[in-house]
């Protein structure tokens, strides 16, 4: 949770960055087409962790740490570049594995069960835990997907406040191999022929939830009118930065607008 001391440290880190004198730091700011004078929390989220996350995902984690140790210009930019390659890799492979979750999920009839589990062959281990988290965007539910491969089963889940994931695992480990994470995400390892039981078991849980636990939801904290929405509101705003959990970004809204155009 980005709160308390969590989030001291991690507006003192945003600040560390921004002024890093490290060439990987430098190099992967510039490959992500950013800029160290306004790098932002979500910056970080959107742009530099993907690109580290991909070497460990689909990569070799050490090509992330050579680039944060590395002292020398022309290897930090080329390690970047590599890194930028791998993410795009990542997200071409998160792609063809999303569409085939969902195809699963409909051939299934499994989207309006209250945790959707998702299981299939081939599936890259090192994007089950993104894909869980855009079919929560997409379903508005928990959503889990599981991987198959060589007699074994690895999945990753996702939530949606108001579920705890984790304590819903804890319930079904006598079904499960291994699990771990927290309420909001959590992985497990699992006997393929045993996956079904444990889709029964969760939806057996997530029953005793309301309802409104598993509908889609905008949290609004105050009703602006358009006039008061300026740059010194979103300065104002950025000085609560970084954002997440349990310190999310505002949301306001404005009543009785018309959208005329896209903006500039």
């Amino acid at each position: 949770p980005l709160a308390d001391e969590n989030r001291v440290i991690s507006r003192l880190g945003l600040g560390a960055i921004r002024r890093s004198p490290r060439p990987g730091i430098r190099a992967l700011i510039d490959v992500a087409g950013l800029s160290s004078d306004h790098l932002s929390g979500r910056d970080i989220s959107f742009g530099l962790a993907p690109r580290i996350n991909a070497a460990g995902r689909i990569g070799h984690a050490h090509q992330a740490l050579d680039l944060l140790l590395t002292e020398d210009e022309n290897r930090a930019r080329s390690i970047a570049t590599g890194l930028d390659t791998l993410n795009r890799d990542r997200q071409k492979l998160e792609e063809r594995t999303r569409t085939e979750a969902m195809n699963a999920i409909a051939a299934q009839g499994l989207a309006q069960q209250r945790v959707v589990l998702a299981s299939g062959p081939g599936w890259h281990e090192g994007v089950i835990g993104i894909v869980a988290s855009k079919l929560v965007e997409q379903l508005h539910r928990p959503c889990i997907v599981v991987a198959l491969g060589n007699g074994r089963a690895r999945g990753s889940g996702r939530s949606v406040t108001g579920f705890d994931l984790h304590a819903a695992l804890k319930t079904c480990s006598g079904l499960l191999l291994g699990f771990g994470g927290h309420r909001y995400a959590a992985g497990f390892d699992i006997e393929p022929d045993r996956i079904p039981a444990l889709r029964d078991a969760l939806n057996l849980y997530a029953a005793a939830s309301p309802p409104e636990v598993f509908e889609p939801s905008l949290q609004v904290e105050a009703l602006a009118d358009i006039d008061e929405i300026d740059e010194q509101l979103a300065a104002a705003i950025s000085r609560l930065e970084p954002f997440g959990p349990d310190n999310p970004e505002p949301v306001f809204a404005s009543l009785g607008l018309e959208v005329v155009g896209r903006p500039r």
